[in-house]
């Protein structure tokens, strides 16, 4: 029996960068998964980082009304989720959560949100901006 072996190259990685993980968002931990960004392999790995950017996309969990315009706009594979709501609203029964650590910033999710519910901003902010009752605050300190 002879086995069919083909000759792969890989390409040299650089040791220094960033590699995203590419699992569940935390805030996604016990909760339905409804749906994740999938994008095609080849579309994801075309992204490369020398580091972790300082920028990440938050959602404001007051305004989001799960349409999930954003996870089918996203290009990162787990970077955003569905997931079901613990809120008592009957009309919103789902919510977007971002993935810190794979979220490269890249403002697709942001520009795709009809409702203005997804901002950029830097990660030391990111507290401050889930929930929108914090947003005139922010304006005002700007």
């Amino acid at each position: 029996m002879s086995e069919n072996t083909e000759n792969k190259t890989e390409v040299p990685s650089d040791p220094n960068a960033w590699v995203p993980n590419f699992t569940l968002p935390k805030d996604a931990e016990g909760r339905s998964v409804l749906v994740a960004a999938c994008p095609p392999e080849e579309e994801y790995k075309k992204v490369k980082l020398k580091k972790k950017p300082k920028t990440v996309a938050v959602v404001d969990e007051d305004s989001c009304v799960g349409c999930e315009y954003c996870v089918h706009v996203c290009p990162i594979p787990n970077c955003l989720a569905l997931v079901s709501t613990e809120s008592n609203n009957p009309q919103i029964e789902t919510l977007c959560v971002v993935n810190e650590d794979t979220c490269i910033a890249c403002r697709a999710c942001e520009t795709a949100c009809p409702y203005d519910a997804i901002h950029v901003v830097k990660r030391e902010e990111i507290d401050l901006w889930k929930h929108s009752v914090n947003l005139p605050k922010l304006a005002v300190n700007e």
